[in-house]
């Protein structure tokens, strides 16, 4: 990554996401991190597919992604960024670790109390392509020896949000959401109801290139994220 040098240029460290731009506060921290080691930061927002772009360029020092994403575009090839570390948990018995869960839920209303009532049910996800939204349901199906078929239909909704409001507005009953976002209270989350969480998984990893593995950690650290090592998210380059 070519950056300015010289004492009267500052380094600019470029800050992407591609996970739900309502995440997008968490990386508030660790732009003040950079800030403070005397960095200046320029966040990449906007659509995915420029972000995505950002990424692609090699224009990114540091980005927030999905696990799976992540161990996908690097079995792909021609991606060389490494997770250096991750948002830790804040739920109680997790110990601050860097994880997270796919949180089943249904609306607030609904009469299905556990997982088996969800036999027959409709089935809201974000993509195939998600950790959270899709991969760890099939998991979890597979683990009880079923697959998709458990469910009545399925609906790609492309987000999680839009996922919370077909089960809100009773178009789906069910929908695996990003454990992070049932913590944030983001909006649609009065309206639905968790009946059950699948996980623990190791959660979405900050990336960097291999030159700045150590700056990007120890910037990240002290922003309260979790160091991790790369090889953590081995486990997702296939089905449990």
């Amino acid at each position: 990554m070519d950056r300015p040098k010289g004492a009267e240029s500052a380094v600019t460290a470029v800050l992407t996401s591609l996970l739900s731009s309502v995440s997008d506060h968490h990386l508030h921290g660790l732009a003040t991190g950079f800030e403070s080691a005397g960095t200046e930061v320029a966040a990449v927002t906007g659509p995915w597919d420029e972000r995505m772009r950002a990424f692609q360029d090699g224009r990114v020092l540091a980005g927030w992604l999905c696990g799976l994403l992540h161990v996908e575009l690097q079995n792909q090839g021609g991606w060389p960024y490494r997770a250096v570390a991750a948002q830790p948990s804040t739920r109680p018995d997790t110990l601050g670790l860097p994880v997270y869960y796919g949180d089943i839920v249904v609306a607030r209303q609904s009469r299905r109390l556990g997982f088996a009532d969800l036999e027959g049910a409709t089935f809201a996800y974000n993509e195939e392509s998600s950790l959270s939204g899709f991969r760890m349901m099939t998991d979890h199906l597979r683990a009880i020896g079923s697959d998709l078929s458990f469910f009545g239909g399925a609906t790609k909704s492309g987000s999680h949000l839009a996922s919370l409001e077909l089960v809100a507005n009773g178009s789906a009953d069910c929908a695996v959401i990003d454990s992070t976002l049932i913590d944030d209270r983001v909006e649609g989350t009065d309206a639905i109801r968790v009946v059950t969480s699948l996980g623990p998984y190791p959660a979405p990893p900050l990336v960097t290139l291999p030159e700045d593995e150590d700056h990007v950690r120890s910037i990240a650290i002290t922003a309260g994220w979790v160091g991790v090592a790369d090889d953590a998210y081995d486990d997702l380059r296939s089905p449990r």
